[in-house]
This record gives C-alpha cells, structure tokens and sequence, in this order.
C-alpha cells in the first residue's frame, strides 16, 4: 500500500510541477495579449447558427446590427446547451468573461407554433399577352419564443412556362428572402427556398414576372402560381393565383367612296350619277400594337372580297394583284405578311374603279362590301366586314351659253361647291351634301350694258330667291369696284360712296320686310341681325341701290327722276354673298335663282357723251315687283345668272379613316413602373388602312390618377397643355388639355406630346391613365375581339370635356392601367443591447430597442405599433396563445423616439393587457390581403398621450402611430427605446428556467404589408449578483511614477501590476473593467506611501464593489548598474510559423507565482522523489535476480 502511495505522490509532484511551471510560462508572457480573432475564430467553430448566415456585398452598419440582432437568438440556444451547468446552478464554472457574460442567459425550451402567412396575388385577373405578368407574393411569419428550424418555401410556376410565349428570366436575387436567393429548376418549374433557422417577426413581399409574348397563341390561357410554406414548427400553409391571358384578334377594313373621276382626275364627290366612274378606296391591315394580339396564320394566303351592287361594275384596281371575279364579288389574294413591319402583321391600301352603269332610282342608296376571314395561329379565325353606302344623285351639269366677243361685263350668279360654304363659278357644280351642310351662293354684279365712263346709273337691284329647304343664316355684302366694262382694269376703287338696302319676303307672304336701310360694305350681316324669324322661310333676298336720299326702299325696280345718274358709274360687286343651312333631315334637290334689274347708259363708241339709255331685267325677278316696258336680259347673260344646284344625300356610309391612339407612361415596363421622374406620352396615330387624312385641330383630355403630377407644362414643345382640374369630381384624379400643334396627319402618320411628370413614393399601387380625344371628321377604331384593354376604342362621349353639351358625339379612349408596387420587406425586433435574451434582477431597469428595419427602398409611408409589455398569464398581440411570462415587467418613462423624427409619431398609453387591434393595427393594410384572426380575449382601454400617465409602472400596453402627413420616411430602420424597469417579484431566483422568465413582443403594420408580431424578448429572472474585487500592493520607483504620469498611464499602469481578480457569486470575471483613483493624490510625487482605490461598476445591474490597495513609491537608486557584455552571436534557428496578431491589450491575470520560489522548491522535490523511486526498483531488480 505505501508502494502505491509513494508511486501517487510523486506523479501528483510531476503533474503539479507541470501545471505550476505552465502558469509560470503564462505569468512571464503577460505582454502578450489574448486576441479578439482567436475569440472569434473559435466562435464560428463552435457555432453552428453561421451556417445559416449569407454575405451580402456592401452591408452597411444598421444591416450588421440587426443581423445581429435577428441570429443572436439562434446564438442563445447554443449557449444554453454549452451552459446547462449554470442553470443548475452548479459550481464547477468558475470563471466568466465579461465581453460575454451577458449572453450567457440560458433560453427557455418551451416549444412555440409558429403562424406563418403565405399570400399569392395576381395583379391582374385579365392582362393582355405582351405584358408583365406579375404576382405578389406575401410571406411572414410571427415572431415566438424560438427560431424557426427547417422552414420550406415552394413557388410552383405554370407548366407553359418556357413554351409558347411565356418567359420566366427574372434575376433569382430580386426574389431572395431573408438573405436566402432561391433556386430554380426549369425541369419541374419550382423556385424553392430553404431557411435553416429563421427568426419570426416579419412580413416581406416580393414580386415573380413572367414575361409573354405579343402575338403568342395565348388566348385565355391561364397562368397559375401555386406557393406552399411548411416547417418543423410551422403547419403547411399553401395559396395560389391566376391571370388570364387575352390575346386579341383584330383587323381594319376601310371601305367608302373617295369621289368620282372627271376627265381623268379624281373629284371628291359624296353621291354617284349614272355614267359615273366611281371610285371606293379600300384599307385592310393587322396591327400589331404593343400588346394584346395573336398573329394572323402566315400558312397560305390573306384573302380580300369586294362585292358591288347591280348597276355598278368593276372597271380597275390599283392593288398590283390580278383579281379573281366572279359575277359581282371580286376577290384578291395577297401574301399572308404583305407588307409587314413593326406596326402590322399585314397591311395594303389601294383604289377600285367602277362604272355606275344602271339607270338607279334617284335618290336610292347602293352598298358595297369590302371582306376577309382571317386565320390566326392559336387555329381560330374571324370574320371583318365593313359596308360602304352612297346615294344615287341626279346630274345637273350644263354649259353657259357662248359670249359675243368684247364688250360689257357679264352678272354671274355662282351656286356652292362643297358643303362647307365654298362657292363655284359660271358653271352648275351641282354638289352633293348632307343635311348639316353650309350651301354658299354669290352675286357677281356688273352693270351689263350700262358701261358709260361718264355717265352714273339711274338704278340697279339684285334678287336671291332660296330653295324652300334652305334657311338664311348669314349675307356678306362684298367690295365694290369701278369697273364700266372689260375695257376698264379690275380692282378700281369707287369715286362715291355705295348705298344700298336690304329687304326680304317670307314664303307665302306678298308684303317685304324692310329690313337694313344702308348696308355697309364688306360686312357680315347675320340671320339675327337683319330679323329673320327663324320659324319662317325667306322665298326672296332684295338689294336694293339708291343714291343715298330717295328711295331708300322701293316697291319696283323703275327709277325716278331723282335718281337719274345718282348710283356709281361701271357698278361693280365681285362677292355679294349669301350662306344658307340645309333643314335637317332633308333628302332630295335644292335649287336657288338669283336675278338683276338695272337702268343705266350705253354710250356710243365714237361719243362717250352720246349715250342712249337701256333698261333691263332677268328672267327669276319677281313678277311684281318688274316693270312692263324694261326689256329682258339677251341669252348670254341669263345662262350667267341660271339657276344654280346640290344634292341633299345622306352622308355615304363607310370607313375611310383609322385612327389608333396610345396613352401610356414611358419609363415603364410594359405594365410595371417604379417611383420618380417619368414622361406620359400620348399618341395619335392615322392607321396605315385608313384612305383619307386627318385634319386637325387634335385636342385631347387625360385623366392620370393621383401620384403622378406634372412637371414643367412650359418646355413641352409641339403641344399646348393645361391642367383643368386637379381633383377631377373629387376624384383623386388629374385632367389634362391638351392641344396639339399639328393640322393634319396623312395615312400611316402619328403626333406625339411627351408631358414631363413624376411618380410619387406613396403612389397607389394601381396607376390608370386615360385618353379621351375629339376629331372633327368621322373615324372609326380597329375591330378587336375584347375591347377591355389597352386598344382604341369609338365611344360617346359621356364626360363631354370640351363642354359642349353634346354627349353623344364619339370620341377616341384609350387607357392603361399600371403597377406600382415595389416589393417590401420589414422586419421588426426588440432587443436589449442587440440581445433577444437578457437578465434582470430586482429593481433593474432595462431599455429594450424596438426596430422596424425596411430592407426595400420603398420608404416609410405609413406605420402602426402596439406592444404589451409581460405579465403573468399575458398573451401574444396578435392571437389568444398565451407568452406565459413569469413576472410583471412595468415602463420606468415614456418612449423615446427616434432622432430627428420626434414629431413624427404620436405615442399613447393604455392599461390594457389586450387591447384592440382591429381596425387599428391593419387599417392600412392592402385590402387585398387575407385579413388575420383578431384575437377574442380583448380588455379595450382608452389610449392616452404620456402627459396625461401619473404613473408609468401602471401601463401595461403602449400605441405608436406616423402621423398622417408625416411621411415618407427614407430610413432603413426607426429605432423605439422602451425604458423599463423590474418591481421586486415574488420570485427566488432559483427556479426553474422556464419558472422564471417573462416576454415581451409588439406588433406592427408598416405601409400596405400584413400585420405581424415580432420575435419575443425574454426576460431570465436572476438573483441579485454578489461582487468581489482585490488586488495587489503596486511598489514603483519614484522615476517610474513620473515617467507614468507624464505619459499619463499611471492608473492604467497602477491596475496592471495590482492584478485585481473581481468575482461574480464567487465566480472569477475575465478581463474585467475595473477602475482606479488615487486617493488624495498629490500634484508632485515623492517617495511615500498612497491610497488607491479599485473600483468595479456592472452597468446592467447598477452594481458597484470597491477596495483599498497601496502604492509604495521608493526613491530612485543611486549606483548605476554595470553594463553586461554582450555574448557571441548565435547560428539562426530555424523560421517557425507566424503568431496569431495580437489585438488589444487583454492579458490573463497574474498568478503571482513567478514572483517566488515555492514553485522551483516543488520541482527540485518531484525530481527527487522521482530519482529516489527509480534507483530503488534497480536495487530491487537486481535483488531478484540474484
């Protein structure tokens, strides 16, 4: 047995001297710090919550802090296990280091269910092929009492995807989650995400496109994507949405007729007459547009029919194709993509020339019929018509007689040329117009046969007698001329003054209105002006001369004698003229007679002076009002004053002008737009099938939703806009004038205004802009197979913008419709000192930071935050399950909010341990969202502001709101700090974990997002903590002191040679903060003795410990020390690998002892025992072989 012991003790010497002489290694190495890298280092070693954790480049400051804060709960569990001993309270842990200590809190085990919220959003539920299609996709879950291992999340994208048109090519980043970018397999079409651990507390939305393609054989193909969460804490949650691609089919077909070709050239005309060559233009194209089409079969050929009414025949055709005819339908066939480009698919325009050869009812109408049946690529097909109608009109054409050579100027009477009020000359243009026609007739006076130079008129009057189906609107009286006969040069002004009066008769009346005494020249005189009764019809216009006294009004067209050369010498009035309107309704012939009566001289050709008076009068002058013995007017002169004509016909039926307009934002993604300076431009485009022009002028309204305002109205140039109303019928609305600079646009032409706006942060997530224009001539839209869309579309005009009471006219609309929803993704913690588990202790106080981060750029616009802080038998915010916290944790103040934005926010108070959320916490929350499960329990307190709080410690549940108006807020984080504090709870400290700890959660709806509940705070009850500190005796030579206090480190110096080791509950702390002060230290130090106390101050539990050492200054030795020689230099070892860089200036504490020689004497006696043991077994060896 003593063999045995003997044989302990001296290996217990060896280990001992072992260990002693590895502490003495560690004494003498002080210098040499213990680094925060190997620290480090062995915390990713140890840790497995790094594995989860994803660099992202260029993370700033606040993203570190949180991330922190997010994984240091994962971190806790870590420390829980590693520390099971401290929460048994067992003692073999003897030492702690302080930058740690206060994660050292072990986590409660007890599991949570988590609620995870999974939403998929279709943006659209229609949306036209060519554009985004997106979804939104809405992914959160509630904050617990633990992380979230293992959680799944699967997006299943529809199975066309990759085929036929539709594109899924979106950067997987853009979809990345929490730091997680998913993956995608093109082979099953699923993107999928997998979180290793994850936090609760958060709502994020990101937004998957799909791209498709205009054209693509996609009509009402659904797209639906399918997204499912599922997890070790979380029950599957699963959500799907689908949109329904339109792809139109469309086509325009002009067809109407163009005019009628006289000797060669086209004349525009609005009826045919029998011998007519009649031309009908025809326009047939596929347009592409930006989006909404499927292409038409490019297999085969594109078949065009034209069908002709009997007594009108197919002469010719200007389409560069031969025609197939058969009896009256003739038919083209073209290439199936004939000149296609950009814009259309297909397209031609050309004329047909026909011959009206049958002796047609007058007045009747005849249709034409210009067809095709297109074939698209999806297998469908449609039918595209379009009819042309026009009028059989009688033909009135005839040529004035043959003029004597030389001699007087001849009286013209001109009857209209258009429906407009232009007017023709000798000959009858006889037009044909509609019932909303101007009809415009003119009076070219000359004095015929009175052609003396010398010798003035003795009377002169003119007569229009009106169709019955006319109605005087308006007289312009001309200018008048000096022009005796065509001898005299045009253009000579009158030496005298003109006098001449108005007088008119109504219809089935004898008695003459005397209507305007003195007429004045080159004056309009209007309907109104000169009395007509609007209810009567006028059967005859007087212009009646005189010379200024007599006779102002006559009863005949004789003269007296005191008129005789009293009117102006070579009379002349180039352009007397009368405007007339067409009785609405009207079908049929208008024919107006005009007629002159005059007495004047002709003179004889060899004596001006010898003159012989001549009286005369035309054929249409009234009967009562002629004189017996005036002669009639030869021939020649009446055919000049024969009456003049025009058809009324109904306006020919057909299309002859397409127009496509556009409205859309240009800065977008087709559908998708994102906030700041944009362009809204607007188009007008004359489709390529159109035959005629379009006249201006082009004045268009926009209404733009609210978020989109305009910018500088003043630098647009080729347009003239104006802001009308900026709440349009208090609509949220913005209407817009705009006039273009442009007169006329020819086929295949388009204006374009570009207006400067901006897209506001808080736009709303749908933006519509609309487009409503009016023309002043007929038009027509493509033919489509779904008009709800961004296509051109005819309609009435039920807004009537341009005020002019007339909401039956039809106007072009267009509109777009985008979005404007950038993704989001809040995340919200409450921390304590970016910790999610932290100790208190009795009458503690804690200042907790309440984070909301926004990870997105999309700014803060709107936010609502309830918290409850814990108490027994409390509840989470959100739901009815219980937080079970322990102990009653109460505010110490009110909340401080974050720099710079105190006036922000508006904070109030309530007793509540559950107050009401509805309506409160979600009441800016999309409605397109699932809205949560309230929870039932609710004790509804009435909020109040902190100055109406006595006592805070009463306040179980606080409120904060941004105030309307307050934002946007750009911040990637607002920091809340909730001081709290402990009241003395009636707990021990030594239970049981889960026995001793409280939480704390808020909940939180930032901007549109859902609504959720942050992770849980706990707070792990302790007992108040016991300190201790000591420390050495610090002697220093008095040359050292001073060298210390002029370097000014001589308390640090004084600490590091006292060596002070502070114990928590008898429990060493590494590296603690420990602080010196001299007491009653002089300015100049000498040789002495002085007080110096150390201090130790735990911050988080308000706890100080001090004690007392000495510093003993000795005066400096006097002999100087011997210098030592230097030895031989050395042969250089070999290099060895590089030490870990030392950082800081932690050093492991003092021993004390290297100081001694206890250490050497316990060596020397474990060699010795170990010598005497060995020397012994070989004595005894070789006794036994003796």
């Amino acid at each position: 047995m003593r063999k045995h012991i003997k044989s302990i003790i001296a290996a217990s010497l060896v280990v001992g001297v072992t260990l002693g002489s590895l502490r003495i290694h560690a004494d003498d190495i002080t210098t040499s710090p213990v680094t925060q890298t190997e620290v480090a280092d062995e915390a990713s070693v140890i840790d497995p919550t790094f594995d989860d954790i994803v660099d992202v480049q260029e993370q700033k400051a606040e993203d570190k802090e949180r991330d922190k804060a997010i994984s240091v709960d994962a971190d806790n569990h870590e420390v829980a296990q590693r520390n099971l001993d401290l929460n048994n309270e067992d003692k073999e842990v003897t030492t702690t280091d302080e930058s740690e200590q206060e994660n050292q809190v072990a986590v409660p085990t007890e599991v949570v269910k988590h609620t995870a919220r999974l939403q998929v959003l279709a943006e659209d539920t229609t949306l036209e092929v060519g554009k985004t299609v997106s979804y939104r996709i809405v992914f959160g879950v509630d904050g617990g009492n633990n992380v979230i291992p293992n959680l799944d999340l699967t997006l299943q994208l529809p199975s066309i995807v990759g085929e036929q048109g539709v594109i899924f090519n979106q950067d997987l980043e853009t979809l990345a989650i929490r730091g997680v970018v998913p993956e995608y397999d093109a082979v099953t079409k699923q993107i999928t995400y997998h979180f290793q651990n994850i936090s609760g507390g958060f709502d994020t939305s990101m937004i998957l496109k799909l791209e498709t393609e205009n054209g693509s054989a996609l009509n009402l193909e659904n797209l639906t994507v399918t997204a499912s969460v599922a997890g070790s804490t979380i029950s599957e949650v699963t959500s799907e949405a689908t949109t329904t691609l339109i792809a139109n089919q469309n086509a325009s077909i002009s067809n109407k007729l163009r005019g009628i070709i006289v000797n060669g050239v086209p004349v525009d005309r609005s009826s045919i007459r029998y011998l007519d060559d009649a031309v009908f233009a025809v326009g047939f194209s596929i347009s592409r547009f930006e989006t909404g089409t499927v292409a038409p079969s490019t297999e085969g050929t594109m078949r065009f029919d034209y069908t002709l009414p009997e007594g009108v025949d197919y002469v010719s055709d200007t389409s560069g194709v031969t025609p197939e005819i058969n009896g009256k339908t003739i038919t083209w066939h073209f290439d199936a993509n004939q000149n296609a480009d950009e814009e259309y698919y297909f397209n031609v325009n050309f004329n047909i020339v026909t011959k009206v050869s049958g002796n047609l009812a007058l007045f009747s109408t005849v249709d034409t019929v210009a067809s095709s049946n297109v074939s698209f690529i999806d297998g469908s097909s449609k039918a595209f018509e379009t009819k042309a109608s026009v009028m059989i009109s009688p033909n009135f054409e005839y040529a004035p007689d043959a003029l004597f050579g030389g001699g007087p100027l001849t009286s013209v009477f001109s009857g209209p040329a258009d429906g407009i009020g232009g007017v023709g000359w000798i000959n009858n243009d006889d037009p044909s117009v509609t019932d909303g026609a101007t009809l415009g007739w003119r009076l070219y006076l000359s004095s015929l046969d009175a052609t003396s130079p010398i010798h003035g008129i003795n009377s002169y009057d003119a007569f229009f007698m009106p169709d019955e189906a006319l109605n005087v609107t308006q007289i312009y009286t001309g200018t008048f001329y000096q022009r005796p006969s065509s001898a005299f040069p045009a253009g000579i002004p009158v030496e005298e003054d003109v006098f001449f009066s108005l007088s008119y008769r109504y219809v089935g009346e004898t008695e003459w209105q005397r209507s305007v005494a003195a007429l004045q020249p080159e004056s309009y005189y209007h309907a109104e002006d000169i009395g007509i009764d609007p209810n009567k019809k006028i059967s005859e216009v007087w212009f009646h001369f005189y010379d200024g006294e007599h006779n102002v009004f006559a009863d005949t067209v004789d003269f007296d004698r005191d008129s005789i050369f009293k009117l102006p010498k070579g009379l002349t009035n180039m352009n007397l003229t009368i405007f007339t309107s067409v009785d609405q309704g009207y079908v049929g012939p208008i024919q107006s007679n005009a007629g002159i009566a005059y007495s004047g001289w002709y003179p004889q050709k060899d004596d001006l002076t010898n003159s012989y008076r001549t009286d005369q009068q035309s054929k249409y002058v009234p009967e009562d009002v002629k004189v017996s013995w005036y002669s009639d007017v030869n021939s020649q002169y009446e055919s000049r004053l024969a009456p003049k004509t025009a058809q009324v016909v109904t306006a020919p039926e057909g299309i002859s002008r397409y127009i496509k307009s556009n409205i859309s934002l240009s800065d977008s993604k087709y559908n998708l737009i994102n906030s700041g300076d944009n362009y809204l431009r607007l188009d007008i485009n004359n489709d390529v099938a159109s035959t005629q022009a379009l006249s201006g002028p082009f004045t268009m309204y926009a209404l733009i939703d609210h978020g989109v305002t305009v910018k500088d109205l003043e630098a647009i140039p080729n347009a003239t806009v104006t802001v009308v109303d900026e709440n349009y019928h208090d609509a949220n609305k913005t209407l817009l004038k705009i006039e273009m600079a442009v007169d006329r646009l020819e086929i295949n032409r388009r204006a374009v205004v570009r207006i400067p706006v901006h897209i506001a942060e808080n736009a709303p997530n749908r933006i519509n802009v609309e487009l409503f224009g009016y023309l002043n001539e007929d038009f027509s839209v493509s033919d489509v197979s779904n008009v709800d869309g961004s296509f051109t579309i005819r309609e009435s005009d039920r807004h009537d913008f341009n005020g002019n009471g007339n909401v039956e006219e039809l106007i072009y609309t267009t509109k777009n419709t985008y979005t404007y929803r950038n993704a989001y993704d809040f995340v919200a913690t409450n921390t304590v000192d970016s910790n999610v588990v932290t100790s208190v202790n009795p009458n503690s106080t804690q200042v907790v930071d309440l984070t909301v981060f926004n990870e997105k750029d999309t700014p803060f616009t709107s936010l609502e935050l309830i918290g409850v802080l814990p108490s027994i038998e409390d509840t989470f915010v959100l739901s009815d399950t219980e937080r079970s916290s322990k102990f009653d944790l109460s505010l110490s103040g009110p909340i401080i909010l974050p720099e710079g934005y105190e006036d922000a926010f508006d904070v109030t108070y309530s007793t509540s341990k559950e107050p009401n959320i509805v309506n409160v916490l979600d009441r800016h929350t999309d409605a397109d969202l699932k809205p949560i499960d309230y929870p039932s329990q609710v004790d509804d307190q009435p909020w109040v502001d902190a100055s109406e709080v006595s006592d805070f410690s009463t306040i179980k549940s606080f409120r904060i709101s941004l105030k309307a108006g307050a934002g946007p807020i750009s911040q990637d984080a607002l920091n809340f700090k909730l001081p709290t504090q402990v009241q003395t709870p009636q707990l021990t400290g030594d239970e049981a974990l889960n026995d001793r700890t409280a939480f704390l959660s808020f909940a939180v709806g930032a901007n549109q997002a859902n609504v959720f509940e942050t992770q849980a705070l706990s707070f792990v009850y302790e007992k108040t903590p016991i300190y201790t500190i000591e420390g050495d005796n610090v002697t220093m030579y008095l040359k050292d002191v001073q060298a210390h206090v002029d370097s000014g480190n001589l308390i640090s110096k004084i600490i590091e040679f006292a060596n002070p080791l502070v114990q928590k509950n008898d429990i060493t702390i590494l590296n603690p903060n420990v602080g010196a002060v001299i007491i009653n230290a002089p300015e100049v130090y000498t040789a002495g003795v002085y007080e110096v106390q150390l201090s130790y101050y735990d911050t988080a539990r308000a706890a100080r410990v001090q004690t007392t050492i000495t510093l003993t200054v000795l005066a400096d030795p006097t002999a100087p020390i011997e210098p030592i020689d230097p030895t031989d230099p050395t042969n250089p070892t070999d290099p060895v690998a590089p030490t870990q860089p030392e950082v800081g200036e932690d050093v492991l504490p003092n021993t004390g002892v290297a100081s001694n020689n206890v250490g050497y004497i316990l060596v020397t006696l474990g060699l010795g025992m170990i010598a005497f043991t060995l020397i012994k077994r070989k004595y005894q060896y070789r006794r036994f072989q003796a």
